[in-house]
């Protein structure tokens, strides 16, 4: 062989290496755009359900059941009352039935980028508590609900990415996004490992959330239904938690609900979480 062939094969292979590693290159760069593409839609999709939950006034009257094997073995009324300003969500739950538990509440005052601020009043020893953040994960007034599941979304904690489409469990289709903190004291003291959302795909509202706990294992379901538009807002007339490791559920049925009708924030107050 002559010399200036194989200074040639040399070449040519040194060249079809590079293109090689230039084509790996190119595809993991396409595949890592089209990561940041998908992940970037997914945070869109949750930016939007959050909105359609902020009304800037929100009234509720509800009746909440507790079920047990299908069976109601208490069932109580509330008050719920948000006001939504700018990064700022402000809820007060209280009671107002059966006697035993009238008066009883939590109070949650949620900021971007700040811890949320938890209260629970008990009127038994009519004291206030700050709820400390490992205590997110106690169960709230014997439900199936924990303190955690009274709070919004805080997408600045969470990194979303899209799972697939699927059709919604009432009707229509759904987005349905995987939601895992990225913030430690988030993950550390959450309840759960991840949350999957399904998100109507027509108008943005979340219609189910699954709730996988510590091990990984899928332990509740929150659901949404009777879903209607009022004052620009889709909300539910029923939303249930269902724990499946013990077969009980939580369900709260709308009987009354006012959104962006004013009232004086004294109703977002300690002052009122305190009163009887």
């Amino acid at each position: 062989m002559r010399k200036t062939d194989l200074i040639s094969g040399t070449r040519n292979g040194a060249l079809a290496l590079l293109y090689r590693i230039a084509l790996v290159l190119a595809l993991l760069l396409l595949a890592v755009g089209l990561n940041a593409s998908v992940d970037n839609q997914a945070d869109d999709i949750m930016a939007r359900a959050d909105d359609m939950n902020r009304a800037h006034f929100e009234k509720l009257q509800l009746t909440m059941q507790l079920l047990e094997e299908g069976n109601v073995r208490a069932s109580r009324e509330l008050v719920w009352y948000f006001v939504n300003e700018g990064n700022i969500r402000s809820s007060l739950l209280k009671f107002t039935a059966p006697p035993s538990i009238q008066g009883d509440g939590v109070l949650i005052i949620e900021d971007n980028h700040q811890p949320n601020a938890v209260w629970n009043y008990l009127s038994a020893t009519r004291s206030v508590r700050r709820i400390a953040g490992e205590h997110r994960q106690n169960r709230f007034m014997g439900t199936e609900m924990v303190f955690e599941d009274f709070e919004g979304l805080k997408r600045d904690l969470y990194e979303y990415r899209i799972l697939r489409s699927d059709a919604c469990p009432q009707s229509g289709m759904c987005y349905v996004i995987e939601g895992q903190a990225n913030n430690a004291d988030e993950r550390n003291t959450s309840s759960y490992s991840k949350k999957i959302f399904w998100i109507n795909r027509d108008n943005n509202v979340i219609v189910k959330i699954d709730l996988y706990n510590k091990s990984g294992v899928l332990e509740k379901v929150c659901e949404m239904s009777g879903m209607r538009l009022i004052s620009g807002y889709w909300r539910p007339k029923r939303e249930t938690m269902t724990n499946l490791l013990n077969g009980r559920a939580t369900v709260l049925l709308e009987e009354e609900r006012k959104l962006n009708q004013p009232f004086d924030k004294y109703f977002i107050s300690q002052q009122y979480l305190r009163s009887e």
